[in-house]
């Protein structure tokens, strides 16, 4: 379980495959307190309003997803979407 790991390597040392490596990962320098962008998505607008609605790959699974229900078979259904 990692939510108990106390970093004390033992795991490492004993490891048959040497599959496991214990790397520090905590920086305390002045940079690390800079913001920065871990992940970022585009954004699709309301086609009605144009106020942000969601990211443009939730949109496109969403309407991926609709397109299989039989509601929206119908080629130009997911147009009012």
């Amino acid at each position: 379980m990692r939510t108990k790991c106390v970093q004390c390597g033992l795991c490492a040392v004993t490891c048959p495959e040497d599959a496991i490596a214990l790397v520090p990962r905590l920086s305390l320098a002045p940079e690390a307190k800079q913001p920065q962008v871990v992940n970022e998505a585009v954004i699709f607008n309301c086609t009605r309003c144009g106020k942000p609605l969601g990211t443009e790959k939730m949109i496109g699974n969403m309407l991926t997803r609709l397109a299989g229900h039989s509601m929206f078979a119908e080629p130009g259904s997911l147009d009012a979407v």
